[in-house]
């Protein structure tokens, strides 16, 4: 139950942690001609003309993709998606952990594919047979996401209860101690 009441929290750290990449100007992807659709605050940091330092004012702009902004943005509808579907009886006890997971883990690989190939590496030098350890790692929390959710099914018996069933007796009393 504490895990499944943290995993949205994690999706929050991590999309606002991705707005610290864009301000440390890292975290790009390949070359990208036009940026037009993003706000000029944004575009103009996407700009690497004249190196990862220095905002381009003088030279024509090379513009990479803002992946900082596609991880930020998919880790705010995983959030939505939890915090709506929770609500329903859908979720058994660790299933919002499980579906954290998968859906970090799924949004991670294109992002990582596109780091990957803007510094022209064929992989990475943490690298196990010719695949990144980003994207195993991405690999591995999918897998442990699904197996967490089939095997419950599998192995925990129907008492498992949903998670909004969680938490309704409660004992509320003011601040004096009254009930």
């Amino acid at each position: 139950h504490l895990t499944d009441m943290i995993a949205p929290g994690f999706l929050i750290g991590q999309a606002v942690g991705r707005w610290g990449n864009f301000m440390n100007r890292e975290l790009k992807g390949p070359v990208i001609s036009n940026l037009n659709w993003l706000p000029n605050f944004i575009k103009d940091r996407m700009d690497f003309a004249l190196g990862t330092n220095t905002v381009n004012q003088t030279v024509e702009p090379i513009y990479h993709h803002p992946v900082f902004l596609y991880e930020s943005l998919w880790n705010i509808v995983g959030l939505i998606i939890i915090l709506v579907l929770r609500r329903k009886k859908l979720f058994k006890l660790g299933d919002i952990t499980a579906l954290y997971l998968i859906w970090y883990g799924v949004g991670r690989i294109p992002n990582e594919i596109l780091r990957i190939i803007e510094s022209n590496l064929s992989g990475e030098p943490l690298a196990v047979g010719g695949l990144s350890v980003s994207i195993l790692t991405s690999i591995g929390l999918i897998v442990a996401g699904v197996l967490m959710m089939v095997l419950k099914r599998k192995f925990i018996p129907s008492t498992n209860s949903y998670y909004n069933d969680q938490g309704k007796e409660a004992i509320l009393f003011d601040l004096d101690g009254t009930l």
